[in-house]
């Protein structure tokens, strides 16, 4: 599986190729040099964002910049690519910059080569000859997919699969086209051109002639209008490289009394910066209150459901839960897989961000359960002084305490912004757990799915750094064939959906497990406050005949009391969104069963299911982005305030 830095990625650009394979002689050594001046003007970017002072930190310390090139290698366009790339590389320490040729075969080595000219024996030998060298230079960075060269039907949809490839894993295509020949359909030039504006992916178009000045395409409009602007190419390859590689500067959301509280603490404001400046062991947790208390109201609200409706016929053990009883069957639940956050406690973390999230979560939800504690405290310290003159004094101290904790616990969350954190680094940790499963097969997650995620300002780093991430990280190595797609798809089926299938199921459950008990105490306590109240007037008319003064406070206190207490239970089930979690989850389940069908009925031994098995994944991917997408709007707003 790919491997993935998690902290300061090494600064890439990834640059395909898509174009003629006819190219005269002359066209060619215009081409080969205006190719060689994009990558070198790529590089020249690199090395000044590289060297910029305020950039330091945001990349991996003591490497050289590197410009990935992809290419299939095959005559004309595609090894005008391959010789400029190789050029650079032999120039690393002199360029400042290193350079490196990915290679991407349509199917295997043999049958490609025996595609590679169709000209005379000796044209056919040298070409042959010329691609062998290229792609030993590769040093072993080939991917050959699953293409079949049966029929031209097969042949096409292999080229078609080859340049979508070089698509999803580059940031800037170089076409060599000459848009007055006739389109070849599937797999064509065109046709890549097309697919790469619509995947977002600008073009830097390069006539075949060589003779015309480079075209800059940003998107469909550009091409189908004729508004690709000739003469300022050069200028706009410039800021899309800065763009993407230097990260937006984040406008502060904060006011200016939290600014200047930042500014004399020293804290830093820039998100990114924060995150990547963060202990990658995060210390052992204290703040665990919250997790302690949600684990028995989910057990408790499993053990309700269970009694009402017994264990779900369907479940795998449900029939050794009827023999053994409702404690096996919550045993079943809670033991064989654990609780969320018992297993976020015990378990390690799959990624960093991962890590850190259930670090700030832990802190963030503790804090707010203090708070709602501390505000019921002041509340009954404050009754107790109305109804005990003796212990006004006391009840007054145990009042500005109470309310010192809720002040002291909101500054705190409100200047180190543990929500804001916890929210952000779920998410990063979410896609950086997709993401390996659709590198093997060199297919990527969907790019407005990704920058939804992150739609505000606050949040803008997560998208910035995962791109940092995607470009820095390995490409595809392998070789996709049959054993390897048999594979994949099993560690899709196992790892992905069916975990992601019995946190769901268990989650459903014990969201409206949870919902059910907090509701239950907070209509208990509300009735006690009924009874409190009326048994208050009996005694108050002379109804019960008791010692007024000795009763009354006590009355009074306790009046005070239970409705604090329900309003804490009700906040609680509203703050936790737990019904509309568990709808999520219900949701997330007849999706991820449907999604798990169709991936099992891809056969992995016909051409190119790679490509069928990267659609579905890729929107198995995009189901789990919409849970996350709706976990964070959910909790958008969630920060403690007092």
């Amino acid at each position: 599986m790919t491997a993935l830095s998690e902290g300061r990625p090494r600064m890439a650009f990834r640059v395909g190729i898509t174009g003629a394979v006819a190219l005269s002689a002359d066209a060619s050594r215009e081409l080969a040099l205006q190719v060689e001046a994009v990558l070198r003007a790529i590089q020249s970017k690199m090395r000044a964002i590289a060297t910029d002072p305020e950039q330091a930190g945001l990349y991996e310390a003591d490497t050289l910049p590197l410009l990935r090139a992809l290419s299939p290698l095959a005559e004309g366009a595609d090894r005008l690519l391959g010789h400029a790339a190789l050029q650079l590389a032999d120039q690393s320490e002199l360029s400042g910059c290193s350079t490196q040729l990915e290679v991407v075969l349509p199917f295997v080595q043999p049958v490609y080569e025996a595609r590679l000219s169709s000209g005379t024996d000796d044209e056919r030998a040298n070409s042959i000859a010329e691609f062998r060298r290229l792609l030993a230079r590769a040093d072993g960075r080939v991917v050959e997919l699953d293409g079949a060269d049966e029929s031209h039907e097969a042949r096409a949809g292999s080229y078609e699969a080859v340049g979508r490839f070089i698509v999803r894993n580059s940031d800037l295509i170089i076409a060599i086209w000459d848009e007055s020949v006739a389109p070849k359909g599937r797999g064509g030039t065109s046709d890549t051109i097309r697919y790469s504006l619509r995947a977002g992916v600008p073009v830097l178009w390069l006539h075949a002639s060589g003779e015309r000045p480079a075209r800059w395409l940003e998107d469909m409009l550009d091409l189908e209008l004729g508004r690709a602007a000739a003469g300022d190419a050069d200028v706009s390859l410039a800021t899309y490289v800065t763009t993407t590689l230097k990260p937006a500067v984040p406008e502060s959301e904060d006011t200016v009394l939290a600014g200047w509280l930042r500014h004399i603490l020293n804290r830093e404001t820039d998100p990114l910066r924060v995150y990547l400046a963060e202990d990658r062991r995060p210390p052992r947790q204290v703040w665990m209150l919250h997790a302690w208390l949600l684990t028995k109201l989910r057990r408790a609200g499993l053990r309700s459901i269970r009694r009402k409706t017994g264990p779900d016929p369907g479940r795998p053990g449900a029939a050794t839960e009827r023999k053994k009883g409702p404690a096996y069957a919550l045993a079943a639940v809670t033991g064989g897989v654990a609780a969320p956050f018992r297993r976020m406690v015990r378990r390690k973390a799959s990624s960093q961000p991962a890590a850190l999230s259930s670090y700030y979560q832990h802190r963030y939800r503790t804090s707010y359960l203090l708070v709602l504690t501390a505000g019921a405290l002041a509340l009954i310290a404050a009754a107790t002084g109305l109804a005990f003159a003796k212990l006004e004094d006391i009840a007054s101290y145990c009042e500005a305490g109470a309310l010192a904790v809720v002040a002291a616990t909101v500054a705190v969350n409100w200047l180190e912004k543990w929500h804001e954190r916890y929210v952000s680094y779920r998410i990063l940790g979410e896609l950086l757990r997709i993401l390996p499963f659709l590198s093997d097969m060199g297919w990527a997650l969907p790019g407005g799915r990704v920058g939804s995620l992150a739609r505000n300002t606050a949040r803008g780093w997560v998208a910035w750094e995962f791109a940092a991430i995607v470009r820095a990280a390995p490409g595809c190595v392998h070789n996709i064939d049959t054993e390897q797609m048999s594979r994949i798809k099993q560690a899709m089926v196992a790892e992905v959906i069916e975990g992601q299938l019995q946190f769901h199921e268990r989650r459903k459950d014990e969201c409206r497990g949870a919902a059910v008990i907090l509701g239950r105490w907070g209509r208990n306590t509300f009735l006690a406050t009924l009874a409190c109240v009326a048994g208050k007037l009996l005694i108050q008319n002379d109804v019960i005949a008791v010692d007024h003064e000795a009763i009354l406070p006590w009355f009074s206190l306790v009046g005070v009391i239970l409705p604090a207490l329900a309003a804490a239970f009700f906040g609680m089930r509203a703050y936790e969104e737990f019904e509309d979690l568990a709808e999520q989850s219900e949701l997330m389940c007849r999706q991820l069963k449907t999604a798990r069908h169709r991936i099992e009925r891809i056969p992995v031994s016909e051409p190119l299911s790679s490509h069928l098995l990267g659609i579905e994944f890729a929107e198995v991917a995009s189901i789990m982005l919409s849970d996350v997408a709706g976990w964070a709007q959910l909790f958008r707003l969630k920060a403690i305030e007092a």
